[in-house]
Formats: C-alpha cells, sequence, structure tokens
C-alpha cells in the first residue's frame, strides 16, 4: 500500500509519521517533509524543509511534488523558495526528466 494510500487509514497515519521521524533521523529532510504534508502537518513538514534547505538536500524538486501541494498555500511556502534559491538548471533538469518523450 502506498503511504497516501496510508494515510487514509485512520491507524496507518501513525505507520506514515513515525516513516517521517525515522527519515528526519537518518537526514532525509524532504521524505520527512513529504509524510508530514501528507497527514496536513504542517508546522513539522516545514521543520524538515527548513533542515534540509541549508544544502537544499531533498528540496530540489519542492516546485513539482505532488506531496507538498498541502502547504503550498501557507506563506511559509513562498518565503522558503525564496530563501533556498534554487538554481534554474535544476528546475529545467527535472522537468525534462519527468517529460522526456517531449524529445
Amino acid at each position: 500500500m502506498l503511504k497516501t494510500e496510508l494515510v487514509n487509514v485512520g491507524t496507518s497515519r501513525a505507520i506514515v509519521r513515525e516513516t517521517a521521524r525515522s527519515e528526519e533521523t537518518d537526514g532525509h529532510y524532504g521524505d520527512a517533509a513529504d509524510d508530514y504534508a501528507m497527514l496536513s502537518d504542517k508546522d513539522a513538514a516545514f521543520a524538515a524543509l527548513e533542515k534540509a534547505s541549508p544544502n537544499r538536500s531533498g528540496v530540489f524538486i519542492i516546485k513539482s511534488d505532488p506531496k507538498l501541494d498541502s502547504i503550498r498555500s501557507d506563506p511559509r511556502y513562498a518565503d522558503l523558495l525564496r530563501r533556498i534559491e534554487l538554481p534554474q538548471y535544476w528546475e529545467w533538469a527535472f522537468y525534462v526528466a519527468e517529460n522526456e518523450n517531449l524529445f
């Protein structure tokens, strides 16, 4: 079962939360942020993204990751995007990778 499906099952929310905590412990802050966002825990999602942002670890697809849709309307999201200043070539590289059949 996918994590997004687990979130919709009441007792499985605890499993996703524990997975997020484990990912944070292992330094996988982008993955943890995805999980927290799926759980609608915006504060924890932003805390994980803040930990990832100094070296951009796990945040290079922040603009296109559908798991982060639930936090995009939060003013902290726009502030984070402004502060991490993703190089444009990263966005282009992931656009091409996601749409490789264009060429």
